[in-house]
């Protein structure tokens, strides 16, 4: 893998770095599968504790964000945002479906939920990728990122979204 598609894959996988187990080494408590390189005592980034790994997240809005059938749940992670005022979630799945497959799947369920596509579509190395936005008077704009990077086997799918508290089921 070089390239767009790398990057591709190693921002889909943030999520699930701050899942690793910990494991003691040489006395101190280090993640497993951290980078040991670089100076003694570099802190590790700090990850969203709410990330869950093969699972949908407590508090995941899955009525409006659902998970396609027979998709396999790589990460999720849901929670406020840090004013409040907006529901954070990200889901990244995995599915053997054509991307225009699972792109329309989404299209067609945030549709049916009010969001509208915006701007933002297909970008750097991702085989689809859209912006959906949502209005509704008297509350905070919400939006929702799909995006799709076909392997050649399976279609990786990154949902980052930003909703108000009430879409959380």
């Amino acid at each position: 893998m070089t390239g767009p598609l790398l990057v591709a894959v190693l921002v889909g996988m943030l999520p699930l770095a701050g899942c690793a187990e910990e494991t003691p080494v040489g006395g101190q408590t280090q993640a497993f599968g951290a980078a040991t390189s670089g100076p003694p005592g570099t802190p590790l980034p700090e990850y969203d504790p709410s990330t869950q790994v093969g699972a949908l997240a407590k508090g995941f809005p899955a009525k409006t964000i659902p998970v396609p059938e027979g998709a396999e749940i790589l990460a999720s992670s849901a929670g406020p945002t840090a004013d409040g005022t907006l529901w954070s979630a990200t889901l990244n799945v995995k599915s053997d479906r054509p991307t225009a497959e699972v792109a329309a799947f989404f299209a067609g369920r945030l549709a049916a939920a009010g969001f509208a596509p915006g701007p933002g579509r297909a970008a750097g190395g991702m085989s689809s990728m859209v912006t959906y936005v949502r209005q509704t008077s008297g509350k905070p704009t919400e939006s929702v990122l799909v995006g799709v990077l076909d392997d050649g086997t399976d279609r990786l799918v990154t949902v980052s979204a930003r909703v108000v508290p009430g879409a959380v089921e």
